[in-house]
């Protein structure tokens, strides 16, 4: 009988001893993550910039090439894109919420027009490359990848973003001007057609019998639609890729290592902890 009182007694104990061990580690857990949300008294940081040199390069190019435009750094897609549903809005704020573009180039209005990445060091995902090009294509947002140093024309970015008539094509080349100075797809159709003179002159001066200028309107409509046509297949959005180390596998650089447990993590994922850039001058460290 003793035997038995003592071995409840002792189960007992033990039984009371791991519940107060259980509280008191939860009532340590719930500190030490309150001591962690903590603002701390001095924050131990310093301003960096907000652009390596490479993407500095890429910028001072892009302003030059949407003068007319804005040109935004690093803005999180979802900023500008929404969910058509709220079922599937979480699910796409989770995929979507560490995902940002380089440079994003919008409208005076703030209607972004087309995003554009500039690989780091380590290269750009393909998997974060491959999402970005299927969301950005279905919604109508150009999508381009550039490498400082190999950077392609201002004709060429402005076709791929706004659709503007490439140079080279002598179907569309109508206008003289060059597309930087002014999209063909703006202007008036009837402005592109040669003006006629009502009354034309001989080469002795003498003035001719002025006569009603006949023109074939069906010719005329045929030329609009054809030419309409062939501008909305110019503006018809596609990824665009400027950067020749991409062209041809599944990865942007061989040495970029895929994670099965973070297939959509930015190239500056780790920027904040391990900046890409050398350090700031001492004058700006204080």
């Amino acid at each position: 009988m003793n035997s038995l009182g003592l071995g409840l007694a002792v189960a007992v104990a033990a039984v009371s001893g791991m519940a107060l061990g259980a509280l008191c580690h939860r009532s340590w857990a719930a500190g030490a993550a309150k001591r962690k949300k903590r603002i701390p008294v001095r924050w131990q940081l310093r301003p960096r910039p907000l652009l390596t040199e490479q993407e500095q390069e890429v910028w001072h190019w892009l302003k030059r090439a949407f003068f007319d435009q804005h040109v935004l750094v690093k803005v999180a897609a979802i900023r500008f894109t929404s969910p058509r549903n709220v079922a599937e809005g979480l699910r796409s704020h989770e995929l979507l919420n560490g995902i940002y573009c380089t440079f994003t180039v919008c409208a005076s209005d703030g209607t972004v027009i087309g995003c554009l990445d500039v690989p780091g060091p380590r290269g750009l995902k393909a998997s974060n490359r491959d999402m970005k090009q299927k969301l950005f294509e279905e919604c109508r947002i150009a999508y381009a990848v550039v490498r400082a140093g190999k950077l392609p024309s201002l004709e060429e970015v402005r076709a791929a973003f706004l659709g503007e008539i490439d140079p080279s094509d002598e179907d569309l080349a109508l206008n003289s001007r060059s597309p930087i100075s002014q999209s063909f797809a703006d202007m008036d159709f009837d402005e592109a057609l040669p003006t006629v003179p009502d009354t034309l002159r001989p080469a002795s001066g003498a003035a001719l019998q002025e006569a009603p200028l006949q023109i074939d309107m069906e010719a005329v409509a045929a030329a609009r639609t054809s030419l309409r046509a062939k501008l909305e297949r110019n503006r018809k959005i596609r990824f665009t890729n400027f950067d020749p180390l991409s062209a041809s596998s599944d990865r942007v650089e061989e040495d970029v290592q895929e994670d099965a447990g973070d297939n959509f993590a930015v190239q500056w994922e780790d920027s904040f902890i391990m900046p890409q850039d050398g350090q700031l001058p001492e004058s700006r460290k204080r």
